[in-house]
């Protein structure tokens, strides 16, 4: 038998698992019950040991097909299997239930040992993850995504000229694919160009093509990419890098959709819808006489700013979700992230974006042991206590990091709480005095 002290050690054990525990004797009374397992039934310690499973757990299968009662019948562990129960405060969770047998000495079945994971959230995400992809690859519910997703709408039968402005890692390049993939253009071709990626000899080369003999290496005519893109759209990222003499041309195709290639002297005509992209302030550049302010207002005729991560971090989980789903098609482990994970990448900066949040996502799913990623698992300027980045505060309002963790975690306060490291009370406190409720 345990004596006190290994109990107390065991127990402090369960009360660190992420997974519920619950003990259930042979007459249906819970005799064990871990803090998860309070958190996710919303039932006290207290109350849920003065109480049966079916009190605690009530849901549609303790009727139908109660794990617990066919363990005791059969003397079998149940598969595992899903299904919802409705919490002390009225709501429906969705759980995956294990069950196991517990044996005395002799072999006789003294009770039950029931494992819970809640996977409401995880459930919810799949569901966003499955409507249909109205924004192409675009992955986000926070306002500021719906303020993108809100122009992207309204520019669907347009073909207007659009800047896409935003901090290297947004998204730049799929909110271009969307604005394509929804227009009048949508089957037309979609070009991409990199301009930071080449350098300035071959822009002009690149952007217009040439014929042959119009330098050494021309031993062929060549159509450039705006030839390309001939009734569909050019995508230009880094347009901010572009050199004076393409500027020029540029507008000129703008303009009157007419350039030349390299050594032609014939004028040809495009139709083509440019979007374009930049990471800069290109209005500081005009000033600077470093960008052209008559290419500036016409690539900038319908603007579009990309928020960064940082400022939709109820984006997050939804984002790391997406990315742990190809993840797991990709390794075929079944990966999942763990609380001190998400509270880790929840107090980020994100520096780098979205991009980052992937390529850290596929380090952690490397150096993990077993299939749940930790914070320990993560890059080391993303672990806890050594962030490298933390979030200053006139980055992230109170507010908007708190209003964050709440989306995260679905709005349940007492998990909430525990991501951001204060008690209950705190939490509602500060809600109260910044006037957030639960939509």
């Amino acid at each position: 038998m345990f004596g006190q002290h290994q109990k107390d050690h065991l127990w402090a054990i369960l009360d660190a698992m992420e997974d519920g525990v619950m003990i259930i004797d042979r007459d249906f009374w819970i005799v064990g019950f871990n803090e998860a397992a309070a958190r996710i039934t919303g039932y006290r310690k207290e109350e849920a040991l003065n109480a049966r499973c079916f009190e605690i757990c009530a849901g549609r299968y303790c009727k139908e097909d109660c794990d617990v009662m066919a363990l005791f019948t059969t003397g079998r562990p149940c598969e595992e299997f899903e299904t919802t129960i409705r919490t002390k405060d009225g709501r429906t969770r969705i759980v995956r239930i294990h069950t196991v047998t517990l044996r005395d000495s002799r072999g006789a079945i003294t009770g039950a040992l029931r494992i819970l994971r809640d996977v409401t959230a995880l459930r919810e995400l799949e569901r966003q993850l499955r409507e249909p992809e109205r924004f192409g690859r675009l992955i986000g519910k926070s306002r500021a995504m719906q303020q993108v997703y809100r122009l992207i709408e309204l520019l669907k039968d347009s073909t207007a000229t659009v800047l896409i402005q935003g901090e290297t890692g947004t998204g730049k390049e799929l909110v271009a694919e969307a604005l394509h993939f929804t227009s009048p253009r949508a089957e037309g071709p979609f070009i991409r160009v990199n301009c930071a990626a080449l350098p300035d000899p071959l822009v002009e080369d690149e952007l217009f093509g040439h014929v042959r003999g119009a330098f050494t290496d021309a031993v062929s005519d060549k159509p450039g990419r705006i030839e390309l893109a001939n009734g569909g759209t050019l995508f230009l990222d880094e347009v901010g890098e572009l050199g004076p003499a393409v500027q020029a041309k540029l507008l000129r195709v703008l303009e009157t959709g007419e350039f030349e290639r390299l050594g032609d002297p014939r004028t040809r005509h495009v139709d083509v819808r440019i979007i374009a992209a930049t990471n800069k302030d290109l209005r500081a550049a005009v000033a600077e006489r470093r960008f052209r302010e008559d290419l500036f207002f016409r690539l900038n005729v319908v603007p579009i700013f990309l928020p960064p991560l940082r400022e939709r971090m109820e984006d997050l989980p939804l984002l790391a979700e997406h990315f742990l789903e190809k993840l797991r098609c990709a390794t075929g482990r079944a990966l999942r992230l763990g609380h001190d994970a998400l509270r880790a990448m929840m107090r980020y900066r994100w520096p780098g974006n979205v991009r980052e949040l992937k390529n850290a996502l596929e380090y952690a799913a490397i150096v993990c042991e077993g299939t749940t990623i930790h914070a320990t698992d993560l890059p080391p300027g993303l672990r806890e206590p050594w962030l490298e980045h933390p979030v200053p505060a006139e980055i992230i309002s109170e507010p908007l990091r708190l209003r964050a963790a709440l989306e995260a975690c679905n709005w349940e306060i007492t998990r909430c709480a525990e991501l951001l490291g204060m008690n209950r009370t705190t939490l509602w406190r500060k809600m109260k005095r910044y006037g957030i409720r639960r939509p």
